[in-house]
């Protein structure tokens, strides 16, 4: 076989391989992205669930303390959305220990909205 002969088959082999390769890194970048993007996305809703939860304990502690109409609208307001933020968090469905860490934050809010919701029919 001669050396061009040669060239002409290795050649291609060689850039067929790189492609491969090129190809299967690119495909586990796209995997480690949307990983990334969904952790994200947990631990944004994880950040407005604890914004909207300090919001309510400052509304329902004023509220106890002064017994106003703007305290009760914004405690009832806060209230409703703590509770779609906790129904979007129950959509979401994890394995492994991260399952169990979700479903430890779900049962805390639902502790926090079963306690708060005593507290205003106190």
């Amino acid at each position: 076989m001669k050396i061009r002969t040669k060239l002409f088959v290795f050649i291609p082999l060689l850039v067929l391989l790189l492609n491969c390769i090129a190809f299967f890194i690119f495909q586990n970048g796209k995997k480690v992205q949307e990983s990334y993007d969904v952790m994200m996305q947990r631990i944004f809703l994880y950040k407005q669930i604890s914004l909207e939860t300090q919001e309510n304990v400052r509304f329902l502690s004023s509220y106890l303390i002064h017994q106003d109409e703007y305290n009760y609208k914004q405690l009832i307001e806060h209230k409703t959305q703590l509770e779609k933020l906790s129904l979007e968090l129950k959509e979401r469905q994890l394995e492994g220990n991260n399952a169990f860490t979700l479903e430890n934050y779900k049962n805390m809010i639902y502790v926090f909205l079963d306690l708060y919701t005593s507290k205003l029919t106190f």
